[in-house]
């Protein structure tokens, strides 16, 4: 498959953290941005715990207090994050290692997340590499962003697109083989586009569940109705409380 500035991949990355949310920096005991094994992701499982082996822990190089601020990871050489095998071709194959990029709140103590930072397992949704669709129906599907995957060899395949059914990792996706080694994803084009430079720079979505809604630029009127449209898609207990909006 052709790849895009093929420096031999990437060895560092590093970008911005932007937050619209004035609650996001309340409580925070140690915030961190890491590569995060996406294993639960590939196979829908929402109760994965992401190994303390696989965590790759970035730095945060600004004022975390100021949005954007902004990180650096420097990559292992041999990373240990979960093989999965996704090349769709019947065959039983080593696999790829496919990480996002996340930021997270360690609130208990080791360097490395543990089952109580993870809120229950499976993986982000927010303030993440990918952007995830927000609806907890669709089972947070990704539906575009960057993933950074790691192939052991020159043998094993990705997908290189969505595919018929517009789902990630489902037997529909067509793929291609990877280099060995790191190599950057972006989901947002069609086929997808894989790069390799030694320095990349991806910064992390808010997603549209931690996004604050600005209406500051629209007139009373608009905002008002912009707030009530709002509530129609999103208040929790419409049909419970028998609201009619």
């Amino acid at each position: 498959m052709p790849i895009e500035n093929d420096e031999g991949g990437p060895v560092r990355i590093t970008g911005a953290v932007t937050y619209t949310n004035p609650f996001f920096t309340a409580g925070v005991e140690e915030p961190m941005v890491i590569l995060e094994d996406q294993a639960g992701f590939v196979r829908r499982d929402r109760g994965f715990l992401m190994p303390p082996e696989s965590q790759v822990l970035g730095q945060i190089t600004s004022d975390f207090f100021t949005s954007p601020f902004y990180y650096s990871i420097s990559l292992p050489i041999e990373p240990a994050a979960t093989l999965v095998d996704v090349d769709n071709d019947g065959e039983e194959d080593t696999g790829v290692m496919v990480y996002a990029i996340a930021y997270w709140n360690n609130v208990f103590g080791p360097p490395e997340l543990e089952e109580r930072d993870l809120y229950g397992g499976g993986w982000s949704t927010a303030y993440v590499s990918t952007r995830v669709d927000p609806d907890r129906s669709d089972n947070y599907e990704i539906r575009g962003g960057t993933l950074l995957i790691y192939a052991p060899d020159d043998k094993q395949g990705f997908p290189t697109s969505w595919g018929d059914d517009g789902l990630l990792f489902t037997e529909d996706d067509p793929t291609g083989l990877v280099p060995q080694g790191y190599t950057l994803v972006n989901l947002d084009t069609d086929p997808f586009t894989f790069s390799r430079p030694r320095e990349a720079v991806v910064d992390l979505i808010e997603g549209e569940l931690s996004e604050v809604d600005d209406f500051s630029s629209m007139t009373y009127t608009e905002a008002f109705d912009a707030m009530i449209d709002k509530f129609r898609r999103e208040y929790a207990f419409t049909e419970f409380k028998g609201i009619v909006l």
